[in-house]
């Protein structure tokens, strides 16, 4: 089985690649690279001012639910896996799909958020929903792309982190790792319980925490080994482009197996085009789709430029990594031995912890990425029934309404146009418009609570199953969802093109100078160019109540 499951991750990993290269060359065309060309503006998304404050708050939750699904296994020992089976230059090739994978993803981030859908939750708000999902024409490939998102939630998100971090808590504690896994989907199951608030606020308190103790650690290490720095770094660039190399552990490489292995191991990690990260980033409170992919933008980096780069850097640097054999394929050994090369005997306590942490919360996120796409399936099945009724209401029973009406002596609104957009389901068929409010009296729907359960087993019962069949399966699934997904945004292209080139073309990040908005106190001299009639009601109160003279 694992020999078949090798055979087609093989065979549609280089379609895979294409794709994204493909994909991203194309979008840094069609966008004239403003994101990079414009660094400042990109990074004064994370200091808003004024009003955008609530906004960017919400913002910055979204990032850091999309980085509780990035940031996870495959920084850590995702990485140890590519070095050993494609040798240092797959760290190369993990940098070069970095800048592709970035304008991929804020191409996908900003079509999730223009065609996003919102919901009013009694006693909550307004909550939005969105994804590949939403932007995909086709209901079909929409719909088999939800599916996809289900599927993969088990093995992207839930049995390879599940498995690593029991397999590493085992290894340093001798725990059974049957009782590590139970306990991970216990808490999980917690979480989840409580929704998405409860979701956002888990990832908002762990990562940024998690995330700097991790690199402060490889930091450390690194600036140790610092004279040994620039050889690591040649041998990077070196074995990027030799037809072969000796990787980490002994094993024999090639360029294609770094390329292949950085590549994919880079993919997974950033999980750029596979259409996931879009639908944490769609329930942003966000001035325009373009600002909220700027995060995205600094997602990439944070992930794959930087927490990949420091772990493969840490093994490399390591005097004693050299191992001949990496586990069951989770490279859970290689890690442990690289950092205790520095830190000791705590290398082991710190690695294990990191990685249960980092892989409970790739759990959450992941399972809340599946609850959104059963949401979406839910209601597109509400939708097409709700759009059938009305069409048999309206070719069957106009005549019998008709009569009723003149009978009773009233005309139903809805028929005459003034209920036109506000039905009984409360779906409008539009963007940013309600779709079918939840009931107040429901904790969870059925299918979520059910998905809730499979889902904290499979969790519970992970450490059964072969490390390489996972890495497979986690593949597959990522290269199915990343294909329909690379192809769903090519006629989101003219879009995506305007809403970038409109945000970065507008100088909204700057101080407002009052100036220019309201004529001065001074009589007689004025320094803008907006008069009483010209200005807002705000801002002729202000200038009314300097003036008094200009009341007549």
């Amino acid at each position: 089985m694992s020999g078949i499951l090798g055979w087609a991750a093989d065979t549609t990993v280089p379609m895979l690649c294409v794709m994204i290269f493909a994909s991203g060359g194309y979008f840094a065309v069609l966008l004239r690279l403003y994101p990079f060309r414009r660094p400042c503006k990109l990074a004064r998304v994370f200091f808003p001012r004024g009003r955008g404050m609530r906004s960017s708050l919400s913002s910055l939750r979204a990032m850091t639910l999309a980085l509780a699904g990035t940031l996870g296994v495959g920084n850590i020992v995702g990485v140890a896996s590519a070095l050993v089976e494609g040798g240092k230059g797959a760290l190369f090739w993990m940098w070069i799909s970095a800048l592709f994978a970035a304008v991929v993803k804020f191409a996908e981030i900003v079509a999730a958020v223009r065609t996003r859908r919102s919901e009013l939750l009694p006693g909550t708000g307004t909550v939005y929903h969105g994804g590949a999902m939403y932007y995909i024409k086709n209901k079909m490939a929409a719909s088999g792309f939800a599916v996809l998102v289900i599927f993969g939630s088990f093995f992207i998100g839930n049995i390879l982190q599940v498995k690593a971090a029991s397999e590493a808590v085992g290894n340093v504690f001798g725990v059974p790792e049957i009782y590590t896994s139970s306990l991970i989907a216990f808490i999980c199951g917690i979480i989840l319980v409580g929704g998405g608030k409860r979701i956002s606020g888990f990832t908002a308190a762990l990562i940024p925490l998690l995330a700097l103790c991790y690199i402060g650690a490889s930091l450390y290490i690194i600036i140790s080994e610092a004279a040994a720095l620039p050889s690591a770094l040649a041998a990077v660039l070196r074995d990027a482009f030799s037809p072969a190399s000796i990787g980490i552990g002994g094993t024999g490489c090639t360029m294609w197996g770094a390329m292949r292995y950085g590549i994919t191991r880079g993919l997974f990690s950033s999980e750029a085009g596979c259409g996931s990260a879009p639908i944490a980033h769609a329930e942003a409170h966000c001035h325009s789709p373009a600002e909220q992919g700027c995060y995205g933008i600094f997602e990439v980096f944070a992930d794959t430029s930087l927490l990949c780069t420091l772990s493969a850097l840490v093994i490399l640097l390591a005097p004693d990594s050299s191992l001949s054999t990496v586990g069951d394929g989770t490279g859970i050994d290689l890690v442990i031995a690289a950092f205790s090369s520095r830190l000791g005997d705590t290398a082991g306590l710190f690695i294990s912890i990191s990685v249960a942490l980092f892989a409970l919360a790739t759990l959450v996120c992941w399972a809340h990425y599946a609850t959104e796409a059963i949401g979406y399936l839910r209601r597109s099945r509400h939708e097409r029934s709700w759009k059938r009724n009305r069409a048999d209401m309206q070719s069957d029973g106009t005549k019998s309404q008709q009569s009723s009406e003149a009978q009773h002596g009233y005309t139903d609104p809805r028929r005459t146009g003034s209920g036109k957009r506000h039905t009984s389901a409360g779906y409008c068929g539009t963007s940013d418009t309600a779709i079918f409010p939840r009931s107040r009296k429901k904790l969870l729907p059925r299918t979520d609570a059910l998905y809730i359960a499979v889902y904290c087993s499979a969790a519970a019962l992970s450490v059964k199953i072969s490390g390489n069949a996972i890495w497979s399966l986690a593949d597959l699934s990522l290269a199915a969802m990343t294909i329909i997904n690379l192809l769903a945004l090519l006629p989101e292209r003219q879009q995506i093109a305007a809403l970038t080139f409109r945000e970065f073309s507008r100088r909204r990040y700057k101080r407002p100078n009052r100036s220019r908005n309201c004529i001065s106190t001074d009589h007689g001299s004025t320094t803008g160019t907006v008069t009483v009639e010209q200005s807002s009601f705000k801002q002729q109160r202000r200038i009314l109540c300097a003036n008094p003279d200009r009341r007549s």
